[in-house]
Formats: C-alpha cells, structure tokens, sequence
C-alpha cells in the first residue's frame, strides 16, 4: 500500500508540473514578451502617471497611441424612454465589434459602461480609462423604425472629429453596427492593422429578445433573462450568443435559492446542461465556452486540458477581460505567479474600473511576495466597491 501511495503520489507531481510547464510555454506564445513588455508596461504606467500629475493628456496618447478607445454606453432618446436595452446593446455589439480590430485597444464594457447617467466631461473619462478617443451616441427607437447617431471625440481636445446619424429599419440593425464598427476603423486611421469586422446576422425580432434578455443576465433577474432568450432560441435554434446567456441564467437560477419558471433546481440545472452540449457544439471557440471547458476541466483534476482551454481563450481572446480573469486565477493557483500578474495587469488594463479585475491583481501579486504593490491594489479595488463601503475600509485600515 504505501508504495501504491508513494506511486500515485510522484503521479500528481508529474502531472502538476507538467501543466506549470505547458502552461508556461502556452501562455508564452501570446502573452506580453516577458522582459521587454514588462519594462515597456512600467514606462507606459510611468508616463501616465506624469500626464496625470502634470494635468496634461498628452504623454497618455503616447503610451497608448491613437488607437485607443472607449465606447460609452449610448443614450436612450425613445419616446417612452423604454429602450434602454436596445440602446446598451448596440453599444455593446459595436465595442465588441472593435475589440477584434488588431492593435486597436479598446476599454472592456464594465468601466466605459460606468459612466452611464452622469455627466461626467470627456477629458475626465479619458484620463481614467487612458484612452485618445470617446465614442458616444443615442438610440432613438419608433416603431420599426430606428435612428443611432453617434460622435467621435478626441480627448485630448474634447473636440467632436467624426458624427453620423443612421435612420433605418429595425430589419437594418446589424448594418448599422457594421457601419459604425467601419466608420469607426476609418476615422482612427488602422485600416492596415486589421480587417473590420462585421456582426453575424439573425433574425431581428431574435436579436431584439436577445438584447433584452442579456439586460436581465448575471443575477439582476435570471427568471425574466430565461423568458425572454427562450423566445429567442426558437426563432433562431442556433443563435449561440442567446444560448450561451440562456445557458448562463439557468445556471445562476440553479445555484441560487430563485424559483424556475417550471420545477425545483435541478431541472433548472438540466436545461443549463443540454443549452451547455449544444453551444460547444455550435461554436466551441465561443469566450464563454472556452472558459468554462476550462473551469470545468480544472475543477475535476484535468490540470493540463484546463491549461490547453485557457491556452486557447487567450490566443482567441486576448483583450476579453472575463478570460484575462478566469485565467489568472488558474495561474495563480497553479503556481504561475508571474503570468497571473501579467494577466491580470492587461485585465485591469482594459477594464481600468473592473472591481474583479483589479481584487485579482491584488491576489496575483501576493502570491509572489509583492505586498506593497498588492496593498496599492486591494486599496484601488475598495475605491470600487460600490455605496462608499471601500473608501470607509480604507479609512480605518490607514487609522491601524
């Protein structure tokens, strides 16, 4: 017996080291080279910092250059100002648009989406999200009819160097992002860093249960998110965008003490099972899929598939902020401090006012000894945390 232990025993330290190692050599294929990127990411964060002390906007356009941009969340001018999915949702559709635009950095939809319902100047969300340029707009929406209009800022100016308006029929919409997403691209001068890409046409009564139905995703009511994709998914059976959301409120519905619409918890996790087979069928290069092959794999002892599966988010995703942090946690946990650093550095990144983003910084930094830097972190982290609570933790821990 006990050589069978010590023999299972030198089994899972093969095993673990064999995932740190493809690990190491997977994430090095994609993610930032590690010296030179690393001394590259303290310049810019230094010249930042001095654009900030100094009051000017200029040294941030030079760290991040002028392809960079942040898509606000776009206005709600219907009549019964009752559109507010629609008018979030095609600013979503259109930040998702260009966040495939290579070499475009594009500020995930957490923190440019924070600023909704306040007036807040441009300059000041520039200079907090270090972005060169704002995109703003409205929705107006009457009938079958839609108008978007839309503005591109330059921030260090805050001068308006691009406007359109589009006036088209709801038949028309995934258009109009196409448009936009290109309008977009032209006027930020990257043409040659990558193609424009275009959003995958349904049938628009779907994609309109689809935008509210995402509204209602990620605990602020899974039960209304469930009517309305289920709605969705049969007008368009292979819709993986609303089965992945379907997939995802049956799930939190199962893991929760909520009520599904037709039986205990257990058929509500039935249906996240069978939505679950049929999106990885459908596209399993799909963000959410790769993800959560990868938990998955990981949560049931498959290290080295986990690591594979996050590999392969990364190199599909790179500036998705959901698989930068999932697969920090992986690295962290996995011994991989330093890329859990890395990861979650470009995460915070690109999603500067992210509470997770920034609390898994703060985590990846320990784990490698970095307190005083994990201490600035954790303190960015409760400036977040909504209702004031942070700021009151960080008054007492500063009074220890």
């Amino acid at each position: 017996p006990s050589s069978l232990f010590a023999a299972k025993r030198l089994d899972r330290i093969i095993l673990v080291v064999l995932a740190v190692a493809l690990g190491y050599f997977a994430f090095d294929k994609f993610i930032l080279d590690p010296q030179r990127q690393t001394d590259l990411a303290e310049q810019q964060k230094a010249e930042v910092e001095l654009a900030r002390e100094e009051g000017r906007t200029e040294a941030m356009v030079e760290s991040f250059g002028e392809a960079s941009i942040a898509v606000l969340a776009f206005a709600d001018m219907s009549p019964g100002k009752d559109q507010e999915y629609l008018s979030d949702g095609i600013a979503e559709e259109v930040l998702h648009l260009l966040e495939k635009v290579e070499g475009l950095r594009v500020i995930s939809r957490t923190s440019a989406f924070s600023y909704k319902g306040k007036v807040t100047p441009v300059t000041t969300i520039a200079d907090q999200l270090n972005v060169a340029h704002v995109l703003e707009g409205s929705v107006r929406k009457a009938g079958k009819r839609i108008r978007v209009t839309a503005q591109l800022i330059e921030a260090r100016t805050d001068t308006h160097i691009w406007s359109q308006t589009f006036d088209r029929d709801l038949d028309d919409i995934f258009a109009i992002q196409d448009e936009l997403a290109a309008a977009m691209v032209s006027e930020l001068q990257v043409r040659l860093l990558g193609a424009v890409p275009t959003k995958q046409r349904v049938d628009p009564e779907a994609y309109l249960l689809y935008l509210q139905g995402h509204h209602f995703v990620d605990y602020v009511d899974p039960r209304r998110a469930v009517d309305l994709l289920e709605q969705a998914v049969a007008i368009e059976p292979d819709y993986v965008d609303a089965l992945v959301d379907l997939f995802r409120a049956y799930y939190q519905i199962s893991g929760t003490s909520l009520s599904p619409l037709d039986g205990p918890r257990d058929s509500a996790r039935l249906k996240a099972d069978a939505l679950w087979e049929r999106a990885k069928i459908l596209d399993p290069d799909h963000p959410v899929v790769l993800t959560f092959l990868a938990w998955d794999a990981w949560e049931t002892g498959n290290v080295a598939e986990a690591a594979r599966q996050f590999e392969r988010a990364i190199e599909l995703y790179p500036h998705h902020s959901e698989v930068l942090r999932t697969s920090t946690i992986f690295c962290r946990d996995t011994g991989m401090g330093e890329w859990a650093i890395r990861l979650s550095r470009t995460a915070v990144g690109l999603d500067p006012l992210c509470t997770s983003c920034n609390y898994q910084y703060a985590r990846a930094l320990t784990t490698v000894g970095k307190y005083q830097e994990a201490v600035d972190a954790m303190e960015r982290f409760w400036a977040l945390v909504p209702g004031g609570a942070g700021q009151i933790v960080i008054g007492l821990a500063r009074m220890e």
